[in-house]
């Protein structure tokens, strides 16, 4: 009985499991495509480059985590639930780290406008 309730498992869940971990490493591919992506067209624009490896970090991740949430969906875990509790979780780490966060937006910002370029020389307080 044991082993005809493992077949039984092993067909059910099976391909899903198979399904889901082929997702996963065709979405990491993709997402390291995208990177790579991001990092040729930053470089044909001339973007500094701490803002490309910025930008391209931020594409890997951001696409990583919707691989993710697709993979863990096709096994059938509730995603909705999921990604409600993640933006309150993300709201609570947002709130508790408003200063830091201010600093991460200034620090952006200063990759953005580009006032000075690796290997310049900044002088603070004297």
């Amino acid at each position: 009985m044991n082993i005809q309730l493992i077949s039984e498992y092993a067909t059910t869940y099976g391909l899903k499991i198979i399904l889901a971990i082929v997702i996963f490493f065709i979405g990491k591919i993709a997402a390291k495509w995208l990177k790579k992506l991001i990092g040729k067209l930053t470089a044909r624009g001339n973007v500094d480059q701490t803002l490309s490896n910025f930008l391209g970090d931020l594409t890997y991740i951001l696409a990583m985590i919707i691989v993710i949430i697709i993979a863990l969906n096709n096994l059938g875990v509730k995603t909705t639930s999921l990604i409600a509790v993640l933006g309150a979780a993300t709201l609570a780490i947002g709130l508790s780290l408003q200063s830091n966060l201010a600093n991460l937006g200034s620090g952006i910002l200063l990759l953005f406008n580009r006032p000075f370029k690796v290997g310049d020389y900044v002088e603070a307080a004297g």
